[in-house]
């Protein structure tokens, strides 16, 4: 993968000018600091009609989920940009190396601030997450009504069905734990186990964000501009982004959805807006499956600090959440059991 921006800038250059067939410049002039997942970099696009300020996405190896494909995130993107759902349009993809090293995504930039539910915030910036928390819902109820069958989403669906979706996820998340544990976990273990005991049948086969919460959608004063980090889109069982939009570990403890709403005007706005009633014991499963995912996560990143191969050294805190995570995972499992 290119290091610098100025190899990156002139790949990407070359890249747009083979996929217009016209004159084209690069100039990146910011890379954004966040996750652990995908490179972030903002760049001005010159071409004959103007200047654009565009962002390019960047799947790079050394990545909490690698390996990447720019794939799924576009297809979703491309077949939603007429939804209700608020995005940024979506223009180039490739998963060639031989372009910038690595798969990478290009769209628009939108105007907004991340909303972090981490911290002390005003009483202005209070009084906005009441609004936000509305649009927050409504932009969940948009994506999981989207009628995706007719759209290039379709090519997601693979072995997802409404029966087998919660075994798909089970599977993914159990290979990426074989692949990072460095030492025996029980409990998690046995969490797995009750997953497979526990599954679900879906009640409508949906897009599913995979990791819809504060922190992955842009704001301007009280509006929601873009939901943003599509990495884990797939398709499967509705209550899944609901589980993982309430998990108080991402939500800097808070009783509220994501830091934002009540879970009760949540839970009914949702149920108002798609119809489907949201189930008690399909919300558990997926709460348990929701802690299961950020200890896949939290374990590739130990993985990498101890083989000395992290390339973020805030890697090295997300290991010590792990007893924490498989705590109340087991709480959530011996409640009404």
């Amino acid at each position: 993968m290119h290091d610098s921006s100025a190899a990156v800038s002139d790949s990407l250059a070359a890249y747009i000018r083979h996929a217009t067939g016209a004159p084209a410049s690069v100039r990146i002039h910011k890379k954004y600091v966040g996750g652990f997942s995908w490179l972030t970099w903002g760049f001005t696009l010159t071409t004959r009609t103007g200047e654009r300020e565009l962002i390019l996405r960047l799947g790079h190896a050394e990545g909490l989920l690698s390996p990447y494909s720019a794939v799924p995130e576009y297809l979703v993107l491309s077949s939603l940009a007429t939804s209700a759902v608020p995005l940024p349009q979506v223009l180039w993809h490739s998963d060639d190396p031989s372009w910038l090293g690595a798969p990478f995504l290009v769209v628009e930039k939108v105007e907004g601030v991340v909303n972090s539910p981490f911290g002390r915030k005003t009483d202005e910036a209070v009084a906005a997450d009441r609004h936000i928390g509305e649009q927050f819902v409504d932009a969940l109820v948009a994506l999981h009504n989207f009628a995706w069958q007719e759209t290039p989403a379709r090519d997601l669906q693979q072995a997802a069905t409404a029966q087998t979706a919660a075994a798909v996820q089970i599977a993914k998340w159990e290979r990426m734990i074989a692949e990072s544990r460095t030492r025996p976990l029980p409990l998690l273990h046995h969490a797995i186990g009750w997953l497979k005991r526990n599954q679900p049948v879906a009640p409508r086969l949906c897009i599913v964000h995979g990791d819809y919460r504060s922190g992955n959608f842009l704001q301007d004063h009280a509006s929601i501009t873009a939901v943003l980090d599509w990495e884990l889109v797939h398709l499967g069982d509705p209550h899944e982004d609901i589980a993982w939009a309430s998990m108080k570990f991402l939500a800097g403890g808070s009783d509220l959805v994501s830091g934002l709403i009540a879970r009760d005007l949540f839970m009914a706005r949702y149920e108002a807006g798609t119809g489907i009633p949201v189930s008690p014991l399909s919300l558990r499963f997926y709460e348990v499956l929701s802690l299961v995912k950020i200890c896949a996560i939290n374990l590739q990143a130990a993985a990498r600090v101890e083989s000395a191969t992290a390339p973020d050294v805030r890697m090295t805190t997300l290991g010590f959440g792990l007893p924490r995570l498989q705590l109340e995972m087991h709480r959530i499992i011996g409640e009404n059991a």
